[in-house]
């Protein structure tokens, strides 16, 4: 079983870190990402760790895009953050 992490929020890093370490199953969403968290977090565990959000309709989405859009990650981690592990995870969904 898969969980997601809503609003990470960037005063919880340290505890955080501590559970995508300690837990293969749990996914953060994108939406309380602090500055160059996204970097962080693909570097020390993988950007298939982290799902869009976007906290619609209470902000607007283009600020979590342009967070994917200009992070110093490779395209094809921006790939999966962007759409490809949400994919992943309906398409297990039986």
């Amino acid at each position: 079983v898969n969980f997601i992490q809503l609003l990470p929020g960037m005063t919880s890093q340290r505890q955080q870190y501590a559970i995508l370490d300690a837990c293969n199953n749990v996914l953060l969403e994108l939406s309380g990402f602090a500055y160059k968290f996204i970097e962080h977090v693909c570097r020390i565990f993988s950007a298939e760790r982290i799902l869009f959000g976007s906290c619609m309709p209470y902000t607007d989405s283009g600020a979590m895009a342009a967070s994917i859009m200009y992070a110093d990650v490779s395209t094809e981690e921006k790939q999966l953050m962007a759409s490809g592990n949400l994919e992943r995870l309906i398409a297990a969904v039986k």
